[in-house]
């Protein structure tokens, strides 16, 4: 057994783990929303909802933008002439 092998379980079990506690820190999010939402005000939440979206956006942009990069050019070797 290599060592790639043997290091899966200990990655699965990390991954569990981060996403439990992503999990988490979201239901902590959501359950103290109308807090978050009262600091900084109807303009500053409008300000922070339009920032998180264009993240949000350029995250998936970017996702996108791998996988055709990666993607076209092995469905372009792989065709039949």
């Amino acid at each position: 057994m290599n060592r790639r092998e043997h290091g899966y379980p200990a990655n699965f079990v990390a991954g569990l783990i981060a996403m439990f506690l992503l999990s988490v820190l979201v239901l902590v999010c959501y359950a103290n929303a109308n807090r978050m939402v009262r600091l900084p005000g109807t303009s500053g939440t409008s300000i922070l909802t339009r920032l998180s979206a264009f993240i949000l956006f350029a995250i998936g942009v970017q996702i996108l933008w791998n996988g055709l990069s990666a993607g076209i050019p092995q469905m372009l070797a792989s065709s039949p002439h």
